[in-house]
């Protein structure tokens, strides 16, 4: 049976310090999960990949699809970046990685970017971030499946900053309520089905979300 277009937005791999020198931005442990992803995904869809442009998100989605490639899946031939995945929103990084100290690591930082919380001077609103990506990724899925194309998945790969605050923009609800209450791990992210009919469902973490109403929303303003 045919299986509806999804969108997935999905964290990349472990990664290596940023001072050691990497061509693939990850660490052993990080091919090695990329790759173990790849092999755990359904072979139901056809896929195509994006990532952001920071070398460790298309590394791990290239360890992923060839993982997945080998074990009978199909996938598009090439992968594209995508600069709304990326964090350039991100204004005075050192500035703000000295906030990890203050507020007690990144969830807590993250959490008070979410909550607005944090001075633009450092970061771009959330929200904005957030209506980007959805904008430039979530509107491919929802319009090939109005067009009547099933069995394809947009797999794209990006940072655990934007897949909370994609979740936190289309469903309402705050990430650390959802267990185990920290920030996207290492490939995890979250999912939305898009049907022919318009609706949109949004898995993550074993919880679903009608998100049709906001994602309209978002895609109209």
């Amino acid at each position: 049976m045919a299986k509806p277009i999804q969108t997935r937005l999905r964290r990349h791999s472990y990664k290596q310090p940023s001072n050691v020198a990497s061509k693939t931005g990850l660490t052993r442990k990080g091919i090695s999960h990329a790759r173990k992803t790849g092999r755990a995904m359904a072979k139901g869809r056809k896929v195509k990949g994006y990532h952001s442009g920071v070398v460790r998100a298309k590394a791990s989605l290239e360890y992923e699809l060839g993982s997945f490639r080998v074990l009978g899946g199909k996938t598009y031939a090439s992968t594209r970046a995508r600069k709304a995945m990326g964090i350039d929103y991100i204004k005075d990084r050192e500035a703000f990685g000295r906030l990890f100290k203050r507020y007690g690591g990144e969830d807590a930082v993250m959490r008070r970017w979410l909550d607005g919380k944090v001075s633009t001077r450092f970061i771009e609103k959330p929200e904005g971030v957030a209506d980007k990506i959805i904008k430039n990724r979530f509107r491919v899925g929802k319009k090939i499946a109005e067009g009547g194309t099933k069995d394809r998945m947009l797999e794209n790969v990006s940072h655990a900053w934007n897949i909370e605050a994609v979740f936190e923009r289309l469903t309402g609800k705050k990430f650390n309520k959802m267990t185990p209450g920290t920030g996207a791990r290492e490939m995890e992210g979250l999912t939305v089905t898009h049907y022919k009919n318009g609706k949109a469902v949004l898995r993550y973490r074993g919880k679903s979300f009608d998100v049709t109403k906001r994602l309209n929303a978002i895609l109209a303003g």
